[in-house]
């Protein structure tokens, strides 16, 4: 829930509801999570979290207990016995327990949060699980500004990594093709598709193509015509057979710009895959076909 400066998260649909009703100033002036706030020593923050585990933990170690009590006559009755308790009592936990919470903050240097909890887990056993819950975590723009490109990096790492699978795909049918066809290439990426293949595979996840209904619906040889022509990956046809081709051959290749300018996948003879700076990946696929590598062109958004 977005409200005025702050972004609320819980897994309670009623703490979150009071979370966002309450105001900056009556989070502060609940004594617990100022003295809290203090003791974590952020300097300022935009995010934080509040969980007063003292007076939430005879709620919860008794909805423990009954929860265990139910485990046990269940294990019981298919011949097997479980220890009584599961956790330590309530009288034997609550001098350790004290109010756990955090904050984060960011600046033009970065992002930062502090937290701090009684000891591991403590939350998770005996934090508030009703409306009860003071929760709440709050965005800046500056911290936005520093997280998204973060995650973008991260969104971009793992699209790279599906790249590579798709090419590690396409290397493992041109040898099952090279195998039905007494060591002969493939003539065309279209052709690996009857070996179990989906359109799919040839469409990297960091590129704009969309795959047609029609295309995914369509016969094999239509989803094969479209492969050929809009594939993200180029395929380098051996001159000999598979089976003849030296390790360091190039097979196929992302186009290149689909991962900007950080490099690119190569898929090799041998089935496996690299992933090359771009510099390196240019000089390797020249090297290999003559010819400077084919560039990814994004596709042109048409009006519907």
């Amino acid at each position: 829930m977005v409200r005025e400066d702050f972004i609320y998260f819980s897994g309670s649909p009623e703490a979150l509801v009071k979370a966002a009703s309450l105001s900056d100033a009556k989070f502060e002036s609940n004594a617990k999570f100022a003295k809290l706030i203090d003791t974590l020593g952020a300097p300022a923050y935009s995010g934080m979290s509040f969980d007063d585990l003292p007076a939430s933990a005879a709620s919860k170690t008794k909805a423990m207990d009954a929860t265990w009590a139910m485990v046990i006559d269940r294990a019981r009755a298919q011949g097997v016995e479980l220890p009584p308790n599961l956790l330590p009592s309530l009288e034997e936990v609550t001098p350790l327990l004290s109010p756990s919470g955090s904050a984060s903050w960011a600046d033009d240097k970065g992002f930062y949060s502090v937290e701090r909890s009684p000891f591991p887990g403590s939350t998770l056993v005996y934090g508030y699980s009703g409306a009860d819950q003071m929760t709440t975590v709050g965005a800046t723009a500056m911290g936005v500004a520093i997280l998204l490109p973060a995650l973008n990096k991260s969104r971009e790492m793992a699209n790279r990594v599906q790249g590579a699978s798709n090419l590690r795909q396409i290397g493992m049918a041109s040898i099952l093709y090279a195998n039905d066809n007494n060591g002969a290439a493939p003539p065309d990426l279209g052709a690996l598709l009857p070996q179990g293949l989906t359109v799919n595979v040839f469409v990297s996840a960091s590129s704009g193509t969309a795959i047609p209904d029609a295309i995914r619906d369509g016969t094999l040889e239509q989803q094969s015509a479209w492969v050929k022509e809009h594939s993200d990956y180029v395929y380098v046809k051996p001159a000999g057979k598979i089976t003849e081709a030296t390790p360091d051959t190039p097979l196929a290749y992302e186009k290149v710009g689909i991962h900007g300018n950080d490099g690119v996948n190569i898929l090799y003879a041998d089935g496996h895959v690299e992933f090359q700076n771009m510099k390196n990946a240019v000089d390797v696929i020249t090297q290999a076909t003559g010819k400077k590598p084919v560039e990814y062109t994004k596709p042109l958004k048409t009006a519907k």
